[in-house]
């Protein structure tokens, strides 16, 4: 599973974070983290779709995500193939750990890659399962670290959690398959 580090220059992420976590970002509140059937405290956040297949670029951060998206595929030596989904997503302090319902985000075979935007705790866990489980075995958990880049297959389920230490945990999630 790679995992870059300082996936980019000092001056592209200080460019980057302007965008993704200043205040010009246009939040949307959901109930739910990542199923419709999700319950309980804290489940809701906060996201932003920046690109859909079936719609292309539905916000101006689509330019400054897309260079995140190719500067590592330029870096693990990729060219992109299709790409179905951005998201930003952010996640805000809750009195204890909060893990969301375990989901996948695109049933078509694709790649899930993940850009932390700011330092943060509340870990991404990726699950072995590649199908609905009554319990989930952990294969990896990824700290929310600023200016790292974690990539898996989209097929295996995966959860967020929610910080504790920090106001908040943003991350760019990319659904994408590679030429």
């Amino acid at each position: 599973m790679p995992h870059l580090i300082n996936v980019l220059g000092p001056n592209l992420m200080l460019y980057a974070q302007q965008q993704f976590a200043g205040p010009n970002v246009n939040w949307y509140y959901m109930d739910t983290t990542a199923l419709p059937t999700e319950d309980g405290d804290y489940a809701g956040s906060l996201s932003h779709l920046i690109f859909k297949h079936d719609k292309g670029p539905i916000s101006n951060l689509f330019d400054p995500a897309l260079m995140v998206l190719l500067s590592v595929l330029d870096a693990e030596g990729q060219k992109l193939g299709e790409l179905y989904r951005i998201r930003l997503g952010m996640i805000t302090r809750t009195p204890y750990r909060v893990t969301h319902d375990p989901h996948i985000d695109d049933g078509r075979p694709h790649r899930t890659g993940l850009f932390y935007v700011i330092d943060s705790d509340g870990d991404t866990l990726i699950y072995n399962e590649r199908s609905e489980s009554a319990k989930y075995t952990v294969q990896e958990s990824v700290a929310p670290v600023a200016n790292t880049w974690h990539t898996f297959d989209g097929a295996h389920f995966h959860s967020s959690q929610s910080p504790i230490k920090h106001d908040k945990r943003i991350v760019l999630t990319y659904n994408y398959t590679v030429a």
